[in-house]
């Protein structure tokens, strides 16, 4: 047993802990007469307290990434000749390993983990805690712990560091730079209501439920204690255990479809720049004259009037012959295609494919002779500028700086204030509320008729100096001066008037800054003001549509199918609501509460109709009591709404995606909202609603394959189902777990996919019958899941059977049918590539007549064609097959189906001619590095193509 004679414990405690609240597991370890003294005992602490010093300014509270990086310098270095680790935590300190374990895999440095035997985490927040939350958010506005912030549920670093433990860690099938296999067991306390058992166990496959509250659970009165004999187990396993073999993964059979994108217009908005700035000369001249950064991130509360700098910025970059790019970044992705392919179109290379990435675009600004600047707007969402689970700062992303020397410039609006989140390379600008003398020439400017002067800085002082209720303020007072009547508030008329209406609505008992408040009465004012002008179901409309997502919002699409007296909600003895949405619509815009957008669609008219409610407005009415009180009616109403058009959209129809990248954003957060965050609900018809949009929901995101996005709302939906009445066998669910089965093949499990299907199929058989269409798509999926793992004999006649059924149920050239037909044809090739040929040649003839040559499926049958012509020796015609594919694809080199060609057409030129293997090793480690960025290291087409490139790089150096 000399290999084996002792064991590393690391001990992390939690949030406001230290490390002495594991003397007692300190002690019955080290008396352990079974462990034989082959446990080395290593306190890590980490500084947590409750509040940071007033008198320290020069000090501040570590983050969880701070603490997790701090981890692996003690680990690294400190212990770096330790065979034998295992990592025990507390609360907050599960979190901390979780963030650890997790970097390990963003930075290549997986293998590092080999020393790692077992982790366990003792009452771990895996979903944050709901314990005092309403006190924890109102004392954080004083004190802003970082490390208490990672409690907030469903914390979105958290998820992070979770998705990627649980995919590159626990459910890891083999041992790489980017994935390692680490046994973890979470256990939770029977009496904690601090961080419930259920948070921590769901997670994890290995867990347990063991005595205790949040506190007593790390404090084993003895040995016998549940958690001690948990910890004792996992070190008398690791003392003993071998190294088990790694696990290949299988081979992939398809490619997932591609996505299409659409572009989007990414110069300055000429919007909200009619009115002259006041108030941010100094800001602005420090902005441009500031030669210590060349990225500005302009920050602070919503309302500020952060994107109307930026818009100043921006012009006046253009006013000197810059070239100026503006993002929005809520669709980054789209915008920098734009701009991707502009700029390879002004430098001459637009022959060369759109490569849409960071380092492609920051490649060609840095060739750029000309000035320019990049403005993010709205990224709020920080780590949309970075790739997933990279911090923002460490500058990897879309997000970066420009070389020295260059003439290009960044400028970036957020709500985050937080200097490391952006790195020392950023210069954080925190935008200023108004000075009241400034408020007041806004006013004065805006409203020349309101008063005086001193009337105007009172008002503006009482507004708290926020540009949005300012503007809000000024066009609410204009509108009743032109119509030449008082607003509903008696009276109100001027700046007076209006200060006295406001006061009365102000209450605050402790004087807070009353900042969301302000907007509040600001929003509740002009909503009066339009039901007066008889606009009286304006109030109802808007509170309607910020319980939507923030993004925008397709109003016609959801709205243009009748009155809106219709509803329950919006009907009224008077008729109030008997008229089009339009005017009222018009009216909300006309007072600055929405934004409406108005331009031509090439895809349909109601998409080029879209509306955004400033995020104030948007939270201040969403929290309304109006809205607590009739949540059900609101959301029901919004998720009927989604779902009607979803219904009339098939999410697998690559012409119905651009209706999808529209409505998808609030299909999925209203759906989590109404079923996951909020009570309990008992709306049946609500509730079928929902589940049905999150499965064609669901659909879309892995079509279009943004598969993360889909498994998360699919896996909280499934595992959540109890608490809106549910079971996993309603016909409902399981149409969710249909969708789970699609996922794990989209992931390259198909191991799992089959279990998940076979069980379907068995449930949907009993209630719908072994031919009805739902049963059949299940059946299709099981045998695909079996062929992905070469059981060609099994799969085969399921397929037929299948196909025969198709026939029936549907008809022989419908959609479904067709991508039936497609996988039994796969299967048929590998016994019979000349038969399989000439199925896909009747298949590609139906499909080119009814849909698109370069819809993704499409493409899949036409590269499955290219390779059965490379197994019947036909390499010219395979060839051929591939190339011309890719032709038809167009400039999408990352799309999945168009990388699943591009491996194809390698395959089918290395037959034909080996002797260019130079070339051919060159087309294939660049599509070996979009797979790595797009699908990922693990991947199976990832692995295929590196298989491939290492057999070339063999054979040239032999």
């Amino acid at each position: 047993m000399a290999a084996r004679t002792s064991v590393d414990v690391v001990l992390i405690h939690g949030l406001f802990s230290s490390g002495e609240v594991w003397r007692r597991f300190e002690e019955l370890l080290l008396a352990d007469p079974e462990l034989g003294g082959s446990v080395r005992l290593h306190r890590f602490d980490y500084p947590s307290p409750r509040f940071r010093s007033p008198w320290r300014p020069d000090q501040r509270v570590p983050e969880v990434d701070d603490i997790a990086a701090l981890l692996r310098t003690r680990l690294h270095e400190e212990l770096a000749d330790v065979e034998r680790l295992v990592l025990v935590s507390h609360s907050q300190g599960g979190l901390v390993v979780q963030r650890y374990l997790a970097r390990a895999l963003w930075h290549g440095e997986a293998r590092r983990l080999a020393r790692i035997k077992h982790v366990v985490l003792f009452a771990c927040p895996n979903s944050g805690s709901q314990f005092a939350l309403s006190l924890r958010r109102k004392t954080r506005w004083f004190h802003r712990n970082p490390q208490e912030g990672q409690l907030e549920p469903f914390n979105r670093a958290v998820l992070d560091s979770q998705s990627t433990v649980l995919k590159g860690i626990v459910h890891a099938t083999d041992n790489t730079d980017r994935t390692w296999r680490v046994p973890i067991a979470a256990y939770g306390g029977l009496s904690d209501n601090i961080v419930p058992a259920t948070t921590v166990t769901y997670l994890f496959p290995k867990h347990g439920v063991v005595d205790g509250d949040h506190f007593s659970i790390v404090q084993p009165q003895d040995s016998r204690s549940p958690s001690y004999q948990a910890v004792r187990r996992t070190l008398t396993k690791v003392l003993s255990e071998e190294h088990a073999p790694a696990v290949t993964a299988p081979e992939a059979v398809v490619a997932a479809p591609e996505r299409r994108r659409t572009a989007v217009s990414v110069r300055p908005p000429h919007r909200a720049r009619s009115s002259r700035m006041v108030g941010r000369d100094d800001l602005m001249a420090g902005l441009i004259s500031d030669r210590a950064h060349r990225v500005h991130v302009l920050s602070g509360l919503g309302g500020l009037g952060k994107s109307r700098i930026a818009l100043e910025l921006a012009h006046r970059a253009q006013e000197e012959d810059h070239l100026v790019f503006w993002v929005e970044v809520p669709r980054i992705n789209l915008a920098m295609r734009t701009i991707i392919s502009g700029l390879q179109h002004g430098l001459g290379q637009s022959g060369t494919g759109v490569d849409v990435t960071p380092d492609a675009l920051w490649r060609l600004l840095d060739a750029l002779d000309r000035p320019w600047l990049l403005v993010f707007d709205n990224a709020d969402d920080v780590q949309r500028l970075a790739p997933p689970g990279v911090p923002v700062a460490q500058g990897s992303g879309w997000l970066r700086e420009p070389r020295a020397g260059g003439s290009g410039r960044v400028v970036v609006t957020s709500r985050d204030q937080n200097p490391r989140t952006w790195g020392a390379w950023c210069g954080v600008h925190q935008v200023p509320r108004l000075a009241p003398d400034d408020g007041a020439s806004v006013l004065r400017e805006q409203v020349p008729e309101g008063g005086t002067s001193a009337q105007a800085r009172d008002l503006s002082e009482a507004l708290g100096g926020l540009p949005l209720a300012l503007h809000a303020c000024a066009r609410y007072l204009n509108s009743v001066i032109k119509s030449g009547s008082g607003g509903p508030e008696r009276g109100v008329a001027d700046f007076v008037s209006y200060h006295d209406a406001l006061s009365r609505r102000f209450h605050s008992s402790d004087g807070q800054d009353l900042a969301l408040q302000e907007v509040g009465n600001v929003v509740a004012m002009s909503l009066k003001l339009l039901g007066e002008r008889g606009l009286r179901c304006a109030s109802t409309l808007l509170r309607l549509l910020s319980c939507l997502n923030i993004a925008p919002i397709p109003y016609d699409a959801l709205l243009g199918r009748g009155p809106l007296s219709r509803f329950a909600l919006f009907s009224s003895f008077s008729g109030a609501c008997d008229q089009d949405y339009g005017p009222t619509l018009d009216g909300l815009a006309d007072l600055g509460l929405v934004e409406l957008e108005r331009v031509d669609s090439s895809t349909s008219a109601e998409l080029g109709r879209t509306l955004t409610i400033h995020p104030l407005v948007h939270q201040e009415l969403r929290n309304s009591p109006e809205v607590r009180d009739r949540r059900v009616e609101h959301y029901a109403l919004c998720l009927r709404l989604l779902a009607d058009v979803a219904r009339a959209h098939n999410p697998d129809i690559t012409e119905h995606w651009a209706t999808w990248s529209m409505i998808a954003p609030h299909a999925v957060d209203v759906t989590r909202r109404f079923l996951v965050t909020g009570p309990p609900q008992n709306d049946r018809g609500a509730v079928v609603d929902a589940l049905e949009l999150a499965r064609l929901t669901a659909r879309y995101l892995i079509a279009s394959s943004v598969v993360t996005p889909a498994e998360d709302l699919v896996e909280s939906l499934v595992r959540g189902c109890a608490e809106y009445g549910f079971t996993p066998e309603d016909r409902e669910l399981l149409g969710l777990r249909h969708e789970r089965g699609r996922i794990a093949l989209e992931r390259g499990r198909p191991e799992d996919a089959e279990a998940e299907l076979r069980a379907v199929i068995e449930s949907r058989t009993r209630l719908l019958g072994f031919d009805h269409e739902d049963t059949l798509a299940s059946r299709h999926k099981h045998a695909k899941a079996l062929a992905e793992q070469g059981q060609w004999e099994e799969a085969l006649p399921l397929l037929r059977d299948i196909v025969d059924a198709e026939h029936t149920v549907r008809s022989p050239e419908h959609y479904d049918t067709m991508v039936v037909r497609h996988s039994l044809a796969r299967v048929v090739a590998v016994d019979d590539p000349e038969e399989a040929a000439g199925m896909l040649r009747e298949i590609l003839e139906i499909r080119h007549r009814h849909w698109a040559r370069e819809a993704p499926e499409t493409l899949s049958v036409r590269r499955t064609l290219a390779t059965c012509l490379i197994r019947m020796g036909k390499f010219d015609e395979a060839v051929t097959e591939a190339a011309g594919a890719l032709e038809v694809a167009g400039d999408q080199p990352r799309a999945h189906a168009v990388m699943a060609l591009r491996y194809t057409l390698c395959l089918a030129l290395l037959a034909r001619d080996a002797s260019d293997q130079d070339g051919l090793h060159r087309q294939l480690l660049a599509l070996l590095r979009d797979q790595r960025e797009v699908l990922g290291e693990e991947h199976p087409d990832t692995a295929r193509t590196n298989r491939l490139v290492a057999k070339l790089s063999g054979a040239g150096s032999g």
